[in-house]
């Protein structure tokens, strides 16, 4: 199996998207989830290892998915000249 490569610009700005729809998600129904808990705004002290695991995470979902998709990518093509070569010269 070859390497497959990865735009790592790509990765930055796609895991870069996924947290930023994570942080509007929660700031649009962070009110709703404080009401559904019983908590005020008060209990809920803002700490960053959350922040923190949340972009790593993002990061390692955006590396892996860009992986995913090159290998993908590589066998459907692999699998479509294949094909292509067997069948498609009798149709020429």
């Amino acid at each position: 199996m070859t390497a497959v490569p990865i735009n790592y610009l790509a990765v930055v700005i796609a895991a870069i998207a996924g947290f930023l729809v994570g942080w509007g998600w929660y700031t649009i129904f962070g009110k709703v989830w404080q009401d559904a808990l019983g908590k005020r705004k008060e209990d809920c002290k803002p700490a960053p290892l959350p922040f923190i695991i949340a972009g790593v995470g993002c990061l390692l979902m955006a590396w892996m998915l860009a992986g995913l998709m090159g290998h993908l990518v590589t066998s459907l093509f692999a699998a479509g000249s294949s094909a292509r070569s067997s069948s498609g010269s009798a149709l020429c």
